[in-house]
């Protein structure tokens, strides 16, 4: 019992009626002075109000001063009790035992426990958060090792996926279509993006080593064919055309190979003085329809400037039309040589060319219009309903294939004309 710190309850009957609504004073006085309790608060009074051995008295209390925050070492849990409270300049009220120390006025051990209870707050915030930071590097530690194993693995990936590569693509340099036939492997999702780019890089090399092959003269001439193929062959949006002239040499200047009279030199010479030029980029002969429906044989100039109709008799200038003045072209998707360019000025010019027989000179003619044309707007339409205005009126020709014909016409319709050809 003498190592103990016994507590004792005192029970007191508030009344002998055993209600507990009842207080009974004088018999609750009685109770008090009979058990002693009035002398055992004086004497409890005159000793001390708080005892505690030093250690734990050190645990609870040493946040409170800077001496022995967070641990003393200056010597034992006694020591450290005296370095405490004389910083907190209590020593007057309390008494160092042997191995407790005993605080006299509850008031001291009030204000003990009021310092503790203002610092409590502030040592778990940190306690929380050195917790959270040490967390917190733990995760970006994990993060960098994933990081790191990540290159790693990418990087293998890539020496592995280049590898293939190069086994693939070994001999492509020898071969005749320059690897053409050769699949790419399948890349691994990390190399998706990268092998799009090794891919692209190979598309290029190839078409380079198939340029290299084209004498510089003809290069003009393919760099045509392939802005033709964009917009009326296999390139465009709708399919294109069957036949845009792919497999044939392009000329241009058809009408310089002709024998032409005198008078049509004469014009062409006219031609380019005036406009500056050196060069007729474009020329052919044409079956044309004008506004009241009749037909005529006209030439058909194209310069570097402007785009000429003539009469195909004297070689007269009919007709001069500046190239900015072109905003599109509509053609069918057959074999048939009808064109239809587009004019500012809602006055198209409907035509057909007169090509010799198994050749298409469509696909060359709008070559020839994007390229003068540049950077400006250019919508070239392959339909074999062909919308149109002559005159300022809209006209729509339909476009037919008739065997039993020789040879191309337009005929009257309720919408425009139809266009046959054999």
């Amino acid at each position: 019992i003498h190592s103990k710190e016994p507590h004792y309850v005192r029970c007191i009957k508030p009344n002998d009626a055993k209600s507990p609504v009842l207080f009974d004073k004088k018999l609750v006085e009685h109770q008090v002075a009979y058990l002693g309790l009035l002398e055992n608060v004086r004497v409890r009074r005159a000793g001390f109000a708080y005892r505690q051995e030093y250690w734990r008295f050190l645990r609870r209390y040493k946040m409170i001063s800077q001496f022995t925050w967070p641990n003393f070492h200056g010597g034992d849990a006694e020591e450290g009790t005296r370095v405490l409270l004389e910083d907190r300049k209590f020593l007057k009220d309390v008494t160092f035992g042997k191995t407790k120390i005993f605080v006299r006025s509850p008031s001291t051990l009030f204000e003990l426990e009021k310092a503790r209870s203002q610092l409590i707050p502030g040592i778990v915030i940190f306690l929380q958060k050195m917790c959270r930071g040490t967390l917190a590097r733990k995760q970006y530690k994990r993060m960098v090792a994933a990081r790191l194993i990540w290159g790693k693995y990418r990087k293998y990936k890539m020496r592995t996926y280049v590898n293939t590569l190069q086994k693939t693509f070994k001999n492509c340099k020898s071969m005749k279509d320059y690897g053409a036939s050769l699949a790419f492997p399948d890349p691994p999702k990390a190399l998706r993006e990268t092998a799009r780019k090794f891919e692209s890089m190979f598309m290029r090399w190839r078409g380079y080593m198939i340029i290299k092959k084209v004498p510089p003269e003809d290069r003009d001439m393919l760099r045509r064919k392939l802005l033709a193929w964009e917009l009326v062959g296999a390139g465009s949006g709708n399919g294109g055309r069957q036949n845009w002239g792919l497999n044939r040499r392009w000329y241009g200047d058809y009408l310089s190979q002709e024998n032409m009279d005198p008078e049509y030199n004469t014009t062409v010479q006219d031609i380019r003085t005036k406009d500056g030029v050196n060069n007729i980029i474009f020329s052919s002969k044409m079956l044309k329809i004008n506004k009241f429906k009749k037909t005529s044989d006209r030439l058909l100039l194209i310069s570097e400037k402007k785009i000429y109709k003539l009469d195909d008799k004297k070689s007269k200038v009919m007709r001069g039309e500046n190239l900015s003045d072109v905003v599109g072209l509509s053609c069918g998707t057959k074999d048939d040589q009808l064109v239809v360019i587009h004019m500012k000025d809602k006055n198209d010019l409907v035509a057909c060319l007169t090509a010799p027989q198994g050749q298409d000179w469509v696909g060359e003619l709008t070559a020839v219009f994007a390229t003068a044309k540049n950077k400006e707007p250019f919508k070239v339409k392959v339909t074999d309903e062909i919308h149109c205005y002559m005159g300022s009126k809209s006209q729509t020709i339909f476009i037919q294939q008739d065997p039993t014909s020789n040879m191309p016409m337009f005929k009257k319709s309720k919408t425009g004309f139809m266009f046959t050809y054999p």
